[in-house]
């Protein structure tokens, strides 16, 4: 089942949850669409990528795989005009919102970051202070929790009514992973660039399973030190269906320079966490969290239990990358080709290890992007950028006055 970026945030969290309880959701299909096999669902999916724009799917369809997104738009039901009906689109509130159904008034995320009137600072969305991460990083950063989340999750209403079933939450990003994760989740983890390996935080559990220690000990993040980030697909014409390479406004990343190839050895020589920075700020960070995964599944048998499971999945690369190079880039482009291979190769995964027709997906991302002005003004659209000096100087002189 594909919900597209821009979505009305209840229709996933009713879809999810119905497919929990084994109910056939009462979505219309897409025409021709090859019906479930029968059978009870043992696994949920619920797949976010982040910052990956409704338009994506339509713009760069011809280049996709037929067992990738396509797979998702011809076998499932596909939600392609809908409203996020919240005004800021970001990280935190876009994975709260998707997996309670509710908005950021009610759930209480309402940013990536606020700031607390009572301690005269700025918090982050998952910031707890009570806690610490585990394994403790060589640098002090503080203990992260879901405690700033009002509202239950899709998580919480199948473990209430299946009490044995696992909702396990993982990504690159923190706050998704966190957000995403119901409140009784064991299995929550995230990347830690300070470490190059995934943690958690005490709130979950005292000690990370052995299976993660195992995992973090192979130091699989370290693959790409003397690699570049080329073009999938060097054989096509990059700029005919993205823009151009080198664009002013773009940024270099972490050392990564601003057109292709984009290496990784200078982040290196400068440090290990510059380093950890350039493989989420690419494709390969979405690599290591699917690595991961499927350690995961394989260790905690995800869909062979009792009752049936939950599996939250947010790939964040899709989201820094955009970031760095703008959404109409050639490495958006890239990113978003490699999202529709994983996505196949998750899905045959699934079929393998679950079998086909016992687990359902859910695909969304947590919210979009808007186009670099400086491209939208060649377009002949009417864009430009505010200076930070209004809000910082101008705005604060008015407001003293």
């Amino acid at each position: 089942m594909l919900i597209r970026s821009v979505l009305r945030v209840a229709a996933l969290a009713a879809a999810a949850a119905l497919a929990l309880l084994d109910w056939l959701a009462p979505f219309r299909p897409i025409e021709g669409a090859v019906p479930r096999q029968a059978g009870p669902i043992r696994l949920a999916v619920v797949l976010v990528f982040d910052q990956l724009r409704g338009d994506y799917l339509d713009r760069w369809k011809d280049l996709f795989t037929d067992g990738g997104f396509k797979r998702l738009t011809t076998e499932g039901a596909w939600f392609a005009n809908c409203h996020y009906p919240y005004s800021d689109t970001v990280t935190a509130p876009g994975h709260a919102s998707l997996v309670t159904g509710s908005t950021p008034s009610r759930h209480g995320i309402i940013a990536n970051d606020w700031y607390d009137r009572s301690k005269r600072e700025m918090t982050t969305s998952t910031e707890d202070e009570r806690y610490q991460l585990l394994p403790t990083p060589a640098k002090q950063v503080r203990g992260a929790s879901p405690w700033r989340r009002r509202e239950e999750t899709i998580g919480e209403v199948l473990q209430k009514m299946r009490p044995k079933a696992r909702v396990v939450s993982l990504s690159i990003k923190e706050r998704a992973a966190i957000l995403l994760a119901a409140l009784r989740s064991s299995i929550c983890y995230w990347f830690n660039v300070y470490q190059g390996g995934f943690v958690t935080s005490t709130y979950y559990r005292d000690q990370p399973h052995a299976w993660v220690t195992a995992f973090n000990k192979t130091r699989s993040a370290d693959a790409w030190v003397q690699q570049s980030w080329e073009r999938l697909m060097p054989q096509i014409d990059y700029a005919k269906y993205s823009g151009p390479d080198d664009v002013a406004a773009e940024g270099v990343g972490y050392l990564q320079g601003k057109t292709f190839p984009h290496p990784f050895a200078a982040a290196k020589e400068k440090s290990d966490k510059d380093y950890y920075y350039a493989v989420a700020n690419s494709p390969f960070g979405n690599e290591l969290l699917w690595s991961f995964a499927k350690v995961c599944i394989e260790a905690e048998k995800l869909g062979r239990g009792p009752d049936p499971d939950l599996l939250c999945l947010s790939f964040s690369c899709n989201d820094i990358v955009g970031h760095c190079w703008g959404p109409d880039s050639q490495e958006v482009l890239d990113i978003t080709l490699r999202s529709d291979r994983l996505v196949k190769e998750l899905l045959d995964y699934l079929d393998s290890k679950v079998g086909r027709g016992q687990y359902i997906v859910a695909l969304s991302a947590d919210h979009g992007v808007c186009p670099i002005p400086e491209l939208s003004l060649q377009l002949g659209k009417k864009a430009g950028r505010i200076s930070p000096e209004i809000l910082s100087s101008t705005a604060t002189q008015a407001l003293q006055s």
